[in-house]
C-alpha cells in the first residue's frame, strides 16, 4: 500500500509516463479488488457472529475462532513485526567442573606399547 502511495506522490511531483499512470491504474484496481473481497470476508464473520452469539446456548470455541478469523483478515495487510515470540536462548553459563577433554570424557582404554 505504500508503494502505491508513494508513486502517486511521484507522479503528482513529477512528470510520470504514460505506462506509469497505467502500472497505477492497474496496481489500484487491483487493490480495490482485494478490499472488496476482505470485505466480504468480514460481512460473512460478522453475520455468522451475530448468529453464534444470538444462539440460546453458545459454543464459545466457535465464538472465540470466529473473532480470530475477523482480526486475521484485518491483519493481512498488516506489515510483519519483528518481534520475537521466544526469548533467544543461549550459553546459560554452567558447563560443568572445569576443563574437560576427550580422554576424561570418554574414558578410553589404557595404551599398551
Amino acid at each position: 500500500m505504500d508503494s502505491i502511495i508513494s508513486k502517486g506522490h511521484y507522479c503528482e511531483e513529477g512528470e510520470c509516463t504514460v505506462a506509469d499512470v497505467e502500472d497505477l491504474i492497474a496496481e489500484l484496481q487491483s487493490q480495490q479488488h482485494n478490499l472488496h473481497e476482505r470485505v466480504l470476508k468480514v460481512d460473512k464473520m460478522i453475520e455468522s457472529l451475530e448468529n453464534l452469539n444470538a444462539a440460546g446456548k453458545r459454543d464459545t470455541d466457535e465464538v472465540r475462532a470466529t473473532v480470530k478469523a475477523i482480526f486475521n483478515v484485518f491483519n493481512q495487510g498488516a506489515k510483519p513485526k519483528n518481534k520475537v515470540k521466544v526469548p533467544p536462548t543461549g550459553y546459560s553459563g554452567d558447563v560443568g567442573k572445569g576443563s574437560s577433554d576427550a580422554y576424561k570424557s570418554l574414558n578410553p582404554k589404557p595404551w599398551k606399547p
